[in-house]
């Protein structure tokens, strides 16, 4: 994340680059340790929080946010988050070496009802999506069943009340590095729209005003 947050700070945020070991502690576990970092970074002087999140970290930044913790809580954007779970995980998260290169966390991804991504409640807060549309891999689109960033599929990054949803033509793990991403989430955090959208000007939600 250290190129966005590169290009955030020269858009003028204060930026706080948390990380979690993802492949080593379950959704529990990692919900602490981003919640006591953000807490300890930015809570307690009125100041408005944005939050930027890429893959797994949106859905830890949604259950966190779940909680209405003690923040002035401004917008959040998620790229490439599975937030309808990853079909990856329904097929291949049973199989031992699955857990091994992934951690216990990419276990509890998947689409079924009992899954993490099923579990967070839907956002009250202006939440822009962004999905990628590219894949390097040619068996990806036919394991995610349409169109994917490679690891999610582009529908299962959807999110009831969502306020803008935004598809562009780069990869899962690349999106990061995108300057048009990049410049989309710095559009968002300061106007809550995305500067294109694929909702067409209309909301799936209802964002607040700014704050």
């Amino acid at each position: 994340m250290l190129l966005l947050e590169y290009r955030l700070i020269k858009a003028g945020f204060e930026v706080h680059n948390i990380g979690y070991p993802s492949r080593e502690e379950g959704p529990d576990a990692l919900l602490q340790l981003v919640g006591e970092q953000v807490e300890a970074c930015c809570t307690g002087d009125g100041r408005v929080v944005h939050f930027v999140a890429h893959s797994l970290g949106g859905l830890i930044v949604r259950a966190y946010l779940d909680q209405r913790p003690s923040l002035r809580l401004g917008r959040a954007v998620l790229l490439g988050t599975p937030n309808q779970g990853s079909r990856l995980v329904d097929r291949f998260g049973d199989l031992q070496l699955f857990e091994l290169l992934a951690g216990p966390t990419a276990k509890v991804l998947g689409t079924d009802a009992s899954s993490f991504p099923r579990q967070i409640g839907l956002p009250y807060y202006p939440i822009g999506i962004i999905a990628g549309s590219r894949t390097l891999n040619p068996l990806s689109d036919k394991l995610l069943a349409g169109e994917s960033d490679g690891a999610v599929a582009l529908e299962n990054t959807k999110l009831e009340g969502m306020t803008d949803f935004l598809i562009v033509d780069t990869g899962h793990t690349f999106m990061r590095y995108s300057a048009e991403v990049a410049a989309e989430v710095i559009h968002f955090l300061q106007h809550g729209r995305f500067s294109r959208s694929e909702l067409s000007g209309s909301s799936i939600g209802s964002p607040r005003s700014d704050p």
